[in-house]
């Protein structure tokens, strides 16, 4: 069975090639720990919701962008979950989202 992991984070627009950086670095990291695919979708057109959205979920600010981010797993447990999340290439400080608002 497939599994898929995914978040949303508020990345500023300005820092728009800094994240496609960091994300091609988690990629390569998440395909080598076990993720079959990973993509990241910029938002385009996603508009606030009236009772819920993806900009209310992370608490989007003037000047920022929604990512959504998915990885698809062939499977999952047996320490699968989280795959490469610990690896020493994500540790090296240099993430661009803060985190505060992440889903």
């Amino acid at each position: 069975m497939t599994y898929v992991q995914g978040f949303l984070v508020p990345v500023r627009n300005d820092n728009k090639a800094k994240y496609t950086e960091m994300a091609k670095m988690g990629s390569r990291i998440f395909k080598k720990n076990g993720a079959t695919s990973v993509v990241e979708c910029w938002g385009v057109d996603v508009p606030d919701g009236k009772v819920t959205s993806f900009p209310m979920a992370v608490k989007l600010e003037e000047g920022e962008t929604v990512v959504f981010s998915m990885d698809r797993l062939a499977g999952c447990g047996d320490g699968q979950n989280g795959h490469g999340r610990s690896d020493e290439g994500l540790r090296d400080g240099t993430r661009t989202p803060d985190g505060r608002h992440a889903f």
